[in-house]
Parts: structure tokens; sequence; C-alpha cells
């Protein structure tokens, strides 16, 4: 065996772990470990990353707007021009950012909004009106991320499957999704009606 493989030029070294050579033989484009799927984006020029946190690097794709963590409130207010700064007393920061105008009284939330021309009549969604006040560019609902991705040009639209609109995204390189196989069926669908209308 040592003779064939001084043969092949010592391409090959047997050892524990044949498989190991076969990758560097392939111009070490791929390294098997642990997380092969993250081999295989970096084959793919780098565009997704995947992780412990796909959506981290979701967001680090898109010009790192969006930097998820503990708090993605926070990093929503950060991208709107700092203008809200999220912490243990987020209506306090509110009125400072309202260069100070208003003073904690015993009627904080009445005298804020009479203060904005009345722009903001008070409701059970505190932070729908929040968002109304920065013109309009989210529109909370029960869907938040969705409403981040829509203010981001509407690149990325959130759905059941977030991987298909993450490809989409990519120049359509790569057609993933959490519903592939509806797709499948859509085509099996169309072959279907084709071969009886021919039938027919």
């Amino acid at each position: 065996m040592y003779t064939l493989y001084t043969m092949l030029h010592k391409y090959i070294h047997f050892s524990g772990a044949i498989m190991y050579t076969l990758y560097t033989m392939l111009h070490k484009y791929i390294h098997f470990g642990g997380a092969i799927m993250y081999k295989l984006d970096t084959m793919l020029h780098k565009y997704i990353h995947f992780g412990g946190a796909i959506m981290y690097k979701l967001d680090t794709m898109l010009h790192k707007y969006i930097h998820f963590g503990g708090a993605i409130m926070y990093t929503l207010y950060t991208m709107l021009h700092k203008y809200i700064h999220f912490g243990g007393a987020i209506m306090y920061t509110l009125y400072t950012m309202l260069h100070k105008y208003i003073h904690f009284g015993g009627a904080i939330m009445y005298t804020l909004y009479t203060m904005l021309h009345k722009y903001i009549h008070f409701g059970g969604a505190i932070m729908y009106t929040l968002y109304t006040m920065l013109h309009k560019y989210i529109h909370f609902g029960g869907a938040i991320m969705y409403t981040l991705y829509t203010m981001l040009h509407k690149y990325i639209h959130f759905g059941g499957a977030i991987m298909y609109t993450l490809y989409t995204m990519l120049h359509k390189y790569i057609h993933f999704g959490g519903a592939i196989v509806y797709k499948l069926y859509t085509i099996l669908l169309i072959i279907h009606i084709i071969h009886f209308n021919i039938t027919v």
C-alpha cells in the first residue's frame, strides 16, 4: 500500500481520517467537520454563513443594518438614526428625545400627546403610536419582524419559509424553501393539466 501511495505522488496519505485526504485533494474546497453546512456556505462565495444564529448572519448581509441580540427592539431604534434608545425606562428616553420638553408629572402620557399636536391618540397599543410618530416608517402588527424587513426596502419578505426568502434575495442562486415540496407539486400539477389537455 505504501508503494501505491508514493506512486500517486503521495497525494493520499492514509490515516484515521481518509476522508480528510479526499477533501484536500479536491483543492481543499470542502472541509468536513461538525458544520458541513457552514462549509457549503463559504463555497457559495461566503454569501451565507450558517451558525448558531442564522438570523444574525442575515442581518450582517443586509449591510449590518440590523444587529440581532437580546433586545431586537433596541436594534430597530438604533437603526432609526438612534432616535430612540431602549432601556429600563423607555418612556423616559422618549421624552429626553423630545428636547426635554416634557417634565415627568402625574399625567405624563397626556402631556406627551397634547404636546405632539394631538398627532398621537392613546390606545391599547402605545408602541403602535410610537411608530406612527416616526413618520409611519414602521407599522406595528402581529409580526414585528415582517415590518422590520418591509422597512428595509422590502428586500426580505418574511413568511413561513424565511430561508426561501434569503436565497431568492441572493439573486435566486439558491432555490431553497420550507415549501420546496409545494413548488414541486405546483410544477407536477401544471404538467398534469397540460397532459390532460393533450389527451382530451
